[in-house]
Protein backbone atom coordinates (compact mmCIF):
# COMPACT_ATOMS: atom_id res chain seq x y z
CA UNK A 1 0.00 0.00 0.00
CA UNK A 2 1.44 3.37 -1.10
CA UNK A 3 0.04 6.31 0.90
CA UNK A 4 0.53 9.96 -0.01
CA UNK A 5 -0.05 13.12 2.00
CA UNK A 6 0.57 16.71 0.89
CA UNK A 7 3.22 18.37 3.09
CA UNK A 8 5.22 21.55 3.50
CA UNK A 9 8.26 20.12 5.30
CA UNK A 10 10.04 16.78 5.26
CA UNK A 11 9.70 15.39 8.76
CA UNK A 12 9.34 11.78 7.64
CA UNK A 13 6.37 10.12 9.38
CA UNK A 14 5.93 13.19 11.59
CA UNK A 15 5.29 15.39 8.53
CA UNK A 16 2.14 17.45 9.00
CA UNK A 17 -0.63 17.11 6.42
CA UNK A 18 -0.73 20.33 4.39
CA UNK A 19 -4.13 22.01 4.12
CA UNK A 20 -4.61 21.83 0.37
CA UNK A 21 -3.45 19.05 -1.93
CA UNK A 22 -2.91 21.03 -5.15
CA UNK A 23 -0.85 23.85 -3.68
CA UNK A 24 1.27 21.76 -1.29
CA UNK A 25 5.01 22.28 -1.76
CA UNK A 26 5.57 18.51 -1.74
CA UNK A 27 4.20 15.08 -0.90
CA UNK A 28 5.36 12.35 1.44
CA UNK A 29 4.93 8.85 0.00
CA UNK A 30 4.86 6.01 2.48
CA UNK A 31 5.20 2.44 1.24
CA UNK A 32 3.66 0.19 3.90
CA UNK A 33 5.16 -3.02 2.50
CA UNK A 34 8.78 -1.81 2.58
CA UNK A 35 8.15 0.77 5.34
CA UNK A 36 10.04 3.28 3.20
CA UNK A 37 9.20 6.93 2.91
CA UNK A 38 10.08 9.42 0.20
CA UNK A 39 9.72 13.14 -0.45
CA UNK A 40 8.28 14.15 -3.82
CA UNK A 41 8.27 17.78 -4.92
CA UNK A 42 4.90 19.01 -6.21
CA UNK A 43 5.91 20.09 -9.71
CA UNK A 44 2.29 21.02 -10.44
CA UNK A 45 1.65 23.39 -7.50
CA UNK A 46 1.54 26.51 -9.68
CA UNK A 47 -1.34 25.70 -11.98
CA UNK A 48 -4.30 27.64 -13.25
CA UNK A 49 -7.56 27.17 -11.40
CA UNK A 50 -9.07 23.87 -12.53
CA UNK A 51 -5.91 22.76 -14.38
CA UNK A 52 -4.37 20.66 -11.62
CA UNK A 53 -2.69 17.46 -12.79
CA UNK A 54 -2.33 15.62 -9.48
CA UNK A 55 -0.53 12.59 -10.91
CA UNK A 56 2.19 14.54 -12.73
CA UNK A 57 4.50 14.75 -9.70
CA UNK A 58 4.47 11.01 -9.01
CA UNK A 59 5.81 9.56 -12.24
CA UNK A 60 5.71 5.76 -11.89
CA UNK A 61 5.14 5.92 -8.12
CA UNK A 62 1.42 6.70 -8.20
CA UNK A 63 -0.01 6.24 -4.71
CA UNK A 64 -2.92 3.92 -4.01
CA UNK A 65 -4.19 6.20 -1.24
CA UNK A 66 -4.10 9.97 -0.78
CA UNK A 67 -4.98 11.53 2.59
CA UNK A 68 -5.96 15.21 2.46
CA UNK A 69 -7.42 18.04 4.50
CA UNK A 70 -8.58 19.92 1.39
CA UNK A 71 -8.57 19.24 -2.35
CA UNK A 72 -10.12 20.80 -5.45
CA UNK A 73 -12.85 19.05 -7.37
CA UNK A 74 -10.74 18.62 -10.50
CA UNK A 75 -7.86 17.02 -8.63
CA UNK A 76 -10.23 14.77 -6.69
CA UNK A 77 -11.93 13.64 -9.89
CA UNK A 78 -8.60 12.90 -11.61
CA UNK A 79 -7.28 10.91 -8.66
CA UNK A 80 -10.49 8.87 -8.38
CA UNK A 81 -10.53 8.25 -12.16
CA UNK A 82 -6.99 6.86 -11.86
CA UNK A 83 -8.15 4.44 -9.14
CA UNK A 84 -6.57 6.33 -6.25
CA UNK A 85 -8.58 6.25 -3.02
CA UNK A 86 -8.88 9.69 -1.40
CA UNK A 87 -9.49 9.91 2.35
CA UNK A 88 -10.20 12.81 4.71
CA UNK A 89 -7.31 13.44 7.15
CA UNK A 90 -8.42 13.02 10.75
CA UNK A 91 -5.10 13.86 12.42
CA UNK A 92 -2.18 16.24 11.92
CA UNK A 93 0.66 13.94 10.87
CA UNK A 94 1.27 11.25 8.27
CA UNK A 95 1.96 8.68 11.01
CA UNK A 96 -1.22 9.48 12.95
CA UNK A 97 -3.34 9.21 9.81
CA UNK A 98 -1.73 5.92 8.78
CA UNK A 99 -2.41 4.55 12.28
CA UNK A 100 -6.08 5.57 11.99
CA UNK A 101 -6.29 4.18 8.45
CA UNK A 102 -4.93 0.77 9.48
CA UNK A 103 -6.92 0.46 12.72
CA UNK A 104 -10.39 1.94 12.34
CA UNK A 105 -10.19 3.37 8.83
CA UNK A 106 -10.47 6.89 7.45
CA UNK A 107 -13.56 8.33 5.77
CA UNK A 108 -13.66 8.72 2.01
CA UNK A 109 -13.22 12.37 1.10
CA UNK A 110 -16.67 13.87 0.57
CA UNK A 111 -16.90 15.43 -2.92
CA UNK A 112 -19.24 18.07 -1.46
CA UNK A 113 -16.29 19.32 0.60
CA UNK A 114 -13.99 20.01 -2.34
CA UNK A 115 -12.35 23.34 -2.81
CA UNK A 116 -13.49 25.80 -5.49
CA UNK A 117 -12.80 29.35 -6.51
CA UNK A 118 -10.87 31.91 -4.48
CA UNK A 119 -12.81 34.69 -6.13
CA UNK A 120 -15.46 34.75 -3.44
CA UNK A 121 -15.44 35.70 0.24
CA UNK A 122 -16.38 33.35 3.06
CA UNK A 123 -17.16 33.44 6.71
CA UNK A 124 -15.36 30.94 8.92
CA UNK A 125 -17.40 27.89 10.00
CA UNK A 126 -16.59 24.26 9.60
CA UNK A 127 -15.49 22.07 6.68
CA UNK A 128 -12.34 22.98 4.88
CA UNK A 129 -9.68 25.15 7.35
CA UNK A 130 -8.82 28.69 6.35
CA UNK A 131 -10.10 32.17 5.82
CA UNK A 132 -9.28 33.31 2.39
CA UNK A 133 -6.09 35.09 3.20
CA UNK A 134 -4.85 31.93 1.54
CA UNK A 135 -2.82 30.03 4.01
CA UNK A 136 -3.47 26.61 2.51
CA UNK A 137 -1.45 24.96 5.26
CA UNK A 138 -4.56 25.26 7.44
CA UNK A 139 -6.86 23.44 5.02
CA UNK A 140 -10.29 24.68 4.10
CA UNK A 141 -12.69 25.55 6.86
CA UNK A 142 -15.46 27.95 5.98
CA UNK A 143 -19.09 28.14 4.90
CA UNK A 144 -19.96 28.52 1.24
CA UNK A 145 -23.72 28.54 1.13
CA UNK A 146 -25.75 26.51 -1.31
CA UNK A 147 -23.64 24.91 -4.03
CA UNK A 148 -20.43 26.61 -2.86
CA UNK A 149 -17.00 25.12 -2.36
CA UNK A 150 -13.53 26.24 -1.33
CA UNK A 151 -9.85 26.27 -2.27
CA UNK A 152 -9.13 25.34 -5.92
Amino acid sequence: MRVCVPVEENNALESEVYGHFGSAPAFMLFNAESESISWVENINKKHEHGKCNPLESFGNEVPEIVIVKGIGGGALGKLLAAGVKVYQAEADTLKENIDILTTKGLRNFNPDGTCGSHAHKHEMSGGCGHHHHHDHSKGCNHHHGEGGSCCH
